[in-house]
């Protein structure tokens, strides 16, 4: 007998898995020569605190496994930081930038894909970024202590769905 599935089922959504983990020796090469106090450090300590299912769940299933959106969200947040708002940019920046090769586990997401999530993630973005930056300085991570957040410089523009 062969069931269907419910309506309300999910589909199960399988992600790429990135080329590197945290024992690759291309990572592990990178990790050695970042700093401590790097960017890409403090924004890869607070991906862990957020709560991602809202992104997880906007991926329907079909198509071809898509990279993870908390490593692709992991690089946004880096580039919103250094004021590179364009998913251009974000694809440019994936195959020169070190730091965030290390940041997204050695991923290369086409320019293409990169449009593709600033759209998808358009509705809660600049909440996410907030979100990390609040927690970093809550942590002491970054030297932004006491500096308010309207002043910064790298805060992301507003959205129209937001």
């Amino acid at each position: 007998m062969v069931r269907k599935p419910s309506p309300n089922a999910k589909p199960v959504v399988r992600f790429a898995e990135p080329p590197w983990h945290e024992h690759s020796a291309p990572w592990r090469q990178i990790d050695a020569q970042l700093p401590h106090d790097h960017l890409a450090r403090e924004i890869h300590q607070a991906m862990a605190h957020l709560d991602l299912t809202a992104l997880y769940d906007s991926y329907t299933g079909r198509g071809k496994a898509p990279h993870r959106p908390d490593l692709m969200l992991a690089i946004v947040l880096f580039e919103l930081r250094r004021g590179q708002r364009q998913p251009s940019e974000w694809f440019q920046d994936t195959h020169e930038n070190c730091a965030l090769w290390w940041l997204g586990y050695g991923i290369h997401p086409s320019r293409s894909c990169w449009y593709e999530f600033r759209d998808r993630t358009g509705p809660y973005l600049d909440r996410l970024n907030r979100h990390v930056l609040q927690q970093a300085v809550q942590a002491d991570l970054t030297a932004l202590s006491g500096v308010p957040w309207m002043a910064l410089p790298w805060q992301p523009t507003r959205h129209a769905a937001a």
